[in-house]
């Protein structure tokens, strides 16, 4: 019976301890006429500083239909690939960067097609190059120096585009000149001895007008013993009335191209022959020249915030001269009477210096 009256008192004095323990302390200090309850312990303050980053591989509109739109408005799957990407990956030509897209198949020079081969989702896309929203229909091997991103619209698109656009369309978006100064070199070399250098150099003229010149040169070269591949261009641009109500833009892409045509190990007559695969097997006057200049305006002018006229005159020059020689059978002609060498005689003979 006692322990059944003192068991109430034990709890109370339990609880007090926990109460005065020095996990529980704390002080009282007045405050005129209130008392309040303040931790002894306080932790030290924290501050947190940040820049957002401007150049991330986020995109959020895409340019191919003439204005800008919000890529959550286009009804159909829209892949970018925007600079940063491309710096990331030290991205060189068109081709490279299409590999970053799902459904592209990125072909040679199946057919003897000369320029960007590409299949979107099963379909040809030689028709379906653009650049800046208006058609690009050269055969010419397309560089990135002078892009700011590469836009892959997929599906059927001819109501927007015009015949064609079967499996989708691959627009190119330039750089334009933006207000400020900024310059860009860059330099990369392989281990097959090939270099290659780009410039971008942005200047503000005045409040409202910038210039800009993007350039490239490089020296490309396989693990072939006489491949190597010459090219160099140049972007220049020029901007006028930024942020007004009329705005000009005038840019030129002007590019040269002097490479070599390389069809591989060869087969012949009709089977594959066992040779040095660091050996060119064609004629050392083999080329692909190419010359290309796009010049290009546009000119928009801000009638209120929902018209904006547009004009966006474009002309383009495409100048290829190629010669490829490749081999299909090799034998001995008698009159009209052709024989074939034997594969292996043929495997003798192409090891022969």
């Amino acid at each position: 019976m006692r322990f059944k009256k003192t068991r109430p008192a034990l709890l109370v004095a339990l609880a007090l301890q926990q109460l005065y323990s020095p996990a529980f302390a704390q002080t009282t200090t007045n405050d005129n006429k209130n008392d309040t309850l303040i931790d002894a312990t306080q932790l030290p303050e924290i501050k947190v500083s940040g820049q957002k980053v401007t150049d991330d591989f986020a995109a959020s509109t895409f340019a191919g239909f003439r204005t800008p739109t919000p890529l959550r408005d286009v009804p159909q799957t829209v892949t970018v690939v925007n600079r940063a990407l491309m710096d990331s990956q030290s991205i060189a030509s068109l081709a490279e960067a299409l590999r970053n897209v799902p459904g592209i198949t990125v072909g040679g020079a199946e057919g003897g097609q000369i320029g960007n081969n590409i299949n979107l989702r099963g379909f040809t896309a030689r028709t379906d190059m653009y650049l800046n929203g208006m058609r690009d229909s050269g055969q010419y091997y397309r560089d990135t120096y002078y892009l700011e991103s590469v836009e892959v619209l997929k599906g059927p698109s001819s109501m927007l585009f015009g015949r064609g656009s079967t499996g989708g369309v691959i627009n190119q978006v330039s750089k334009r000149p933006l207000l400020g100064d900024s310059n860009q070199i860059t330099g990369t070399v392989d281990t097959n001895g090939g270099v290659r250098s780009t410039g971008d150099f942005n200047r503000q003229l005045s409040d409202t007008s910038a210039v800009r010149v993007a350039m490239m040169g490089q020296k490309a070269q396989t693990t072939r013993d006489v491949i190597t591949n010459k090219d160099f261009g140049i972007a220049p641009s020029l901007r006028f009335g930024i942020g007004t109500q009329t705005e000009i833009t005038l840019s030129a892409i002007l590019s040269h191209n002097d490479d070599m045509v390389d069809y591989g190990i060869p087969a012949i007559n009709g089977r594959p022959v066992k040779v040095n695969r660091d050996t060119y097997y064609g004629l050392t006057d083999d080329r692909v020249l190419q010359k290309t200049a796009i010049l290009s305006g546009l000119i928009e002018h801000k009638l209120n915030s929902d018209v904006t006229l547009r004009n966006q005159p474009q002309y383009s020059y495409y100048s290829t001269d190629a010669q490829a020689t490749g081999l299909n059978a090799v034998g001995t002609l008698a009159g009209s009477v052709f024989t074939p060498f034997t594969t292996m005689l043929l495997e003798i003979l192409l090891r022969c210096p």
